[in-house]
């Protein structure tokens, strides 16, 4: 970006879309996350998620819970968000400068040859973990692995 937004919008709530929300509202953004979850950071201890949240509620970030986006209109200047609440019901706009998507994640490991290394992979490419952490060779371990803990080496 070749300035700072007035309004920045995240998507997703997870501790990646947080820290750089809580970046670009030190730098003088307006910052509102939207998660469809009813929760910031489902892997963080719930007590712990509490005081974060208050933290930087503290910090001016604005939260929008159990909300989900609908759609997204790029055609103006800026950016405009329809939203509803994650169960259903009526919709709402929010507009902003920006908007950083911070949500979900996708392995991009096709072509990388991990069958040849015999790392196996799921049906989407996910590497498999054992309860170690170990992605099926080796030297091959998973720096955070899919079931929410540091690689135990």
């Amino acid at each position: 970006l070749s300035e700072i937004p007035k309004k920045l919008v995240v998507v997703g709530a997870g501790y990646i879309g947080l820290e750089m929300g809580s970046v670009w509202g030190r730098l003088g953004s307006e910052v509102t996350v939207v998660e469809f979850a009813p929760d910031i950071v489902p892997t963080m201890d719930g007590e712990v998620r509490k005081q974060f949240q208050r933290a930087l509620e503290k910090q001016k970030m604005k939260f929008m819970l159990k909300t989900k986006v609908v759609s997204v209109d790029t055609s103006g200047d800026g950016v405009k968000l329809t939203l509803e609440p994650a169960a259903g019901g009526d919709q709402s706009t929010l507009e902003a400068d920006v908007v950083l998507v911070s949500a979900g994640r996708s392995p991009f490991t096709a072509g990388l040859g991990l069958d040849k290394l015999g790392v196996e992979t799921d049906k989407v490419g996910r590497a498999n973990v054992s309860p170690q952490g170990r992605r099926g060779w080796g030297c091959v371990c998973g720096v955070y692995s899919r079931q929410g803990r540091p690689c135990g080496l």
